[in-house]
């Protein structure tokens, strides 16, 4: 790939318009064939070392019994919306995805599936969602959920699968503040229906000063498959007050 000097940067504001990073996007180098190149997404070594190191703290009693051992792995339209041009995500996120597939294959091959849960970390695919992003196509929603089952199913049984849904935080603040959970919702709902394995957690976010009724009232809509538990991102640190209120108004809907 080659930097895209050409072309508009990409820009990180928060949720009150203030800039806080910027750089120039990559695309593909002129006479390459997307489908041809190979990326190394490089979590496959990383997560068997830290397997390593997780057993032998469970078996000397520092972790109890039976904790499985999480791996939580970025998306492919993660790495595409920040860092590569628009002219060319599409095979850009095809060519990551085969990459991340293959580099979940080695990570299920070095920890047994059955003490290992995957976790699909989704942020860009939230921002593309609310707008962010100003060159999502047309058919963003159809790519995104698309998308997040191919990788869930991607993940072998007996392992547990989950997504964890954010807004992204790279300062301590919101890039988008998000009005309620009815996006998470849509998304979670488009994904579940493309799953045909299992799913066991979904994990969406709660901006600290949200303790009304009227942000979590979306989730009385939610629809989970039998056994997926919910989580809700409702405790920020140090702010038990906070997190009693957020707890309770989560709990009423």
């Amino acid at each position: 790939m080659e930097v895209a000097h050409d072309e508009d940067k990409a820009r990180i504001h928060q949720w009150d318009g203030k800039l806080i990073r910027e750089w120039e996007l990559l695309r593909f180098r002129e006479g390459v064939d997307p489908a041809t190149v190979e990326f190394d997404p490089g979590y496959a070594p990383e997560a068997a070392r830290s397997y390593a190191r997780f057993t032998a703290m469970r078996e000397a009693g520092t972790l109890p019994a039976g904790v499985r051992f999480q791996v939580c792995l970025p998306t492919p339209m993660a790495v595409g919306y920040w860092f590569v041009s628009p002219s060319c995500r599409p095979d850009f996120f095809a060519a990551y995805e085969r990459a991340f597939k293959a580099d979940l294959a080695k990570i299920c091959a070095a920890i047994p599936p059955d003490d290992l849960a995957i976790q699909w970390d989704v942020c860009q695919e939230v921002l593309a969602w609310e707008g962010y992003f100003p060159n999502r196509p047309p058919s963003y929603k159809q790519d995104i959920t698309a998308m997040l089952a191919r990788l869930g199913n991607a993940v072998p049984e007996p392992a547990e699968l989950g997504y964890h849904l954010c807004y992204g935080t790279p300062k301590d603040e919101h890039v988008v503040m998000p009005t309620d959970l009815a996006n998470t919702v849509e998304i979670t709902h488009g994904f579940v229906a493309g799953l045909e394995r299992s799913l066991q957690f979904v994990h969406v976010p709660a901006p600290k000063h949200r303790d009304d009724a009227a942000y979590y009232a979306p989730l009385a809509d939610l629809r989970l498959p039998e056994g997926c538990e919910l989580y809700l991102g409702v405790i920020h640190h140090d702010d038990r007050e906070g997190d009693r209120r957020r707890i309770a108004a989560a709990s009423r809907t």
